[in-house]
């Protein structure tokens, strides 16, 4: 992560490489797409596969008790991500599989990397703040990156537009 204050709050390939070789496979596969779609934790457990569309992931967010609906241009690292994911189905969810279906079992699968992530960091004296802001971040860059206009941007995470052109 580069910079300082919120905005700049950025996972780069190895650290994020680095966090998720301390997770169990389908915890990565969830961090991976909350980190390409900014999505909370809460949201990326309810995704289903019939919320993506041909180019797009349209759904109610948790922030907004369900009231607002997110709307995430499919970008070709999104794409991608999706196109490794199981589909059994479109109730199925394509990510996290198996035991991981609810919202607290993932965060508590997710608490041993963080840990582990955490002490490694600490040792090299970085102080990171909590995952789904790094998360939230991440993905702005990730949707820059992957050729989405800063509206679509701030469509995604409910930024303004500002703070997508900053963060």
């Amino acid at each position: 992560m580069r910079g300082q204050g919120r905005a700049a709050i950025v996972w780069t390939p190895a650290e994020l490489g680095a966090f998720l070789k301390h997770c169990k496979p389908q915890v990565a596969r969830a961090v991976r797409l909350a980190a390409l779609t900014g999505m909370r934790i809460a949201d990326v457990v309810d995704l289903n596969w019939s919320d993506i569309e041909d180019d797009v992931i349209r759904r109610p967010t948790s922030k907004s008790r369900r009231r607002q609906r997110a709307s995430i241009a499919l970008y070709p690292a999104l794409r991608q991500l999706l196109e490794e994911c199981p589909k059994a189905g479109p109730r199925s969810s394509p990510t996290p599989a198996g035991a991981l279906e609810e919202c607290d079992a993932l965060d508590s699968s997710m608490r041993p990397a963080i840990t582990a992530y955490r002490a490694s960091q600490a040792a090299q004296g970085a102080a990171r703040p909590s995952t789904s802001t790094i998360c939230a971040a991440t993905a702005c860059t990730h949707m820059f990156l992957g050729g989405l206009t800063y509206r679509q941007i701030s469509l995604a995470l409910a930024w303004s537009r500002r703070k997508c052109e900053t963060g």
